[in-house]
């Protein structure tokens, strides 16, 4: 399946939109442009999601800054299990860093997270997005406390993750800046801003159902 970038949609819709109506004024043409991309937002909010699953790709690497608002919610913690880190993981070294005794697994280690049963106080990690139905139902079948980082774009617009999170305890936890992730360790160089915000979901750690926090991208 072709996926294309948000721009290259909006690019090509535009340049459809004045061929089909060359003769009509240009503002009745701008009209009918935004129409159709209040009806993309409103009625297909999983458009960005779709592009980023078709991509096959689910390793994309959290940047440290995205890390610390989670450190002051694991206080109570000393033994943290990281089920989709390797050990460059910026998770495992700011976890360590400050104490924290991380346990990290990987898929590529032959370390699958579903089949796997880890003895800890907390989860923490940013888990791969394309199984996030799975991904969210063993965590609360485990029943440790647990934080992933997770695009929140439909996160809940899915009948099955409806219900699930409506049959279970969890929270929110609200970031600023957008995350910039990036796929490689070596140069850690940023994809850019994504089209889709990040928060953590969490269970059992924060006190309100919901908190907000600001990042700072000094922080690296």
């Amino acid at each position: 399946m072709t996926s294309y970038s948000i721009e290259k949609l909006i690019k090509m819709r535009w340049k459809n939109e004045i061929s089909i109506n060359a003769n009509i004024n240009y503002y009745h043409k701008y009209y009918l442009f935004f129409k159709w991309w209040g009806n993309v937002l409103m009625k297909n909010n999983k458009l960005k999601t779709v592009i980023i699953d078709s991509s096959g790709n689910d390793e994309y690497y959290t940047p440290k800054y995205a890390v610390y608002p989670i450190l002051e919610f694991l206080k109570p913690f000393k033994n943290i299990w990281c089920p989709f880190d390797l050990p460059e993981s910026n998770f495992v070294k700011v976890l360590k860093e400050n104490g924290f005794n991380v346990i990290n697994t990987h898929i590529s280690l032959g370390q699958d997270f579903f089949d796997l049963n880890i003895k800890c106080d907390a989860i923490v990690s940013n888990p791969p997005y394309s199984k996030k139905y799975e991904l969210f139902e063993r965590l609360f079948y485990i029943g440790k406390p647990f934080a992933m980082l997770v695009n929140e774009t439909a996160l809940f617009g899915n009948r099955k993750r409806f219900d699930l999170f409506k049959s279970n305890k969890f929270e929110q936890l609200q970031l600023l800046p957008r995350v910039e992730y990036f796929m490689d360790y070596a140069g850690q160089i940023s994809k850019g801003s994504p089209p889709f915000r990040s928060i953590y979901v969490t269970s059992n750690l924060l006190e309100n159902q919901i908190e907000f926090r600001y990042m700072d991208k000094r922080l690296r």
